[in-house]
């Protein structure tokens, strides 16, 4: 993706609303805001291992089990369905007992790499360190003259999160074909340079390779620079993605501003994929920008509904005025009438 866009004027992005089905909209660690359709973007925030769902006798019951357990009955209607080999099946189910534990793992990896550079950067022992802040030394106090190094090396830290977070999301959505629009929109030239130089690695290192340099090299995908988080707002709201990731140091709040888009994503943990496959999100249209006028594709789009309507005389009495005035305003009188009926027989 080498295509960068600088936007001064929110005006100037009109043309964008023909474009992506998705967008991600992001914050670097300073500040400024990152975005990108079905692609995503997120501040530096905690290193934390998965949830653990595992009740008193160390089982998983009602947590992860339980939904392996129900998943497990799925496949197998599946593959008596003939819908799928049972190969496929196998191979599933061993993908789902496993990843909590290769979950798990990351997270501790990154937790490491993370007390690593803490301490390498100090010059101490990480269990000195712990010792230290659990007496209830800041880390600023520990580091001393070393601050300033600290804070560069954790401030590194976070930006080349940030930009590993980015380029996968935008991959995972250029994944779709070759006109798969991803588009980040973003304040920091710096992230923008991190996040191409982190797709240059990501890109060749994945399956689809070849369909996903063709859509990020594509006229529909760009990285969009903007000067203000509310710009960036601005943008994305004319951009009216299908799938839209908000990645910023406030992203509830901000998005709150959304107005035009199939499904938000918030946060850094909340990327576009678990809309794929787990979080029930809206997950087929609105593509082309048509989230300014049109809702994305639900459970509810194919449901059948049929509405039963029950009032009593007190609340019929209440609401026959409402009703008669608006049947009149209509000049449908006959239905005002049908109401002021049942009052010459109560």
């Amino acid at each position: 993706m080498k295509k960068s866009i600088k936007l001064t004027a929110v005006t100037a992005v009109a043309a964008l609303t023909l474009g992506a089905g998705a967008t991600a909209f992001a914050k670097d660690i300073q500040g400024g805001p990152m975005n990108g359709p079905k692609g995503g973007m997120h501040k530096g925030g905690p290193m934390g291992g998965p949830h653990d769902d595992r009740d008193d006798d160390g089982d998983f019951g009602k947590g992860p089990r339980g939904a392996i357990d129900g998943v497990a009955a799925v496949l197998a209607e599946l593959v008596k369905a003939g819908t799928i080999t049972q190969a496929q099946s196998d191979a599933i189910s061993k993908a789902l007992v496993n990843a909590p534990a290769a979950a798990k793992a990351a997270a501790e990896a990154q937790r490491a790499a993370h007390e690593k550079l803490i301490a390498d950067t100090v010059g101490l022992a990480w269990a000195d360190i712990q010792t230290r802040l659990t007496a209830g030394e800041t880390l600023a106090a520990i580091a001393g003259a070393k601050k300033d190094a600290l804070i560069a090396a954790l401030v590194k830290e976070a930006t080349d999160r940030i930009a590993a977070d980015v380029a996968a999301d935008l991959i995972s959505q250029a994944e779709h074909d070759v006109i798969a629009a991803a588009v980040l929109v973003t304040t920091s030239t710096q992230l923008a340079t991190d996040v191409e130089v982190e797709l240059e690695k990501r890109v060749a290192a994945t399956k689809h390779s070849d369909r996903i340099r063709t859509a990020l090299t594509g006229i529909q995908s760009a990285i969009v620079l903007v000067d203000s988080v509310e710009q960036g707002l601005d943008v994305v709201n004319a951009y009216a993605a299908e799938h839209l990731e908000i990645q910023t140091k406030n992203a509830s709040r901000d998005a709150a501003q959304i107005r035009n888009a199939g499904a938000v994503f918030i946060g850094r943990f909340s990327p576009v994929s678990l809309g794929d496959y787990s979080a029930g999100s809206n997950h087929v249209l609105p593509t082309g920008g048509c989230a300014c006028h049109s809702s994305g594709l639900s459970v509810q789009t194919f449901l059948r509904g049929l509405h039963f309507i029950e009032y009593d005389q007190k609340a019929f009495t209440d609401i026959l005025d409402t009703v008669v005035t608006l049947a009149n305003s209509e000049d449908l009188p006959a239905h005002g009438e049908a109401m002021t009926a049942r009052l010459e027989n109560l």
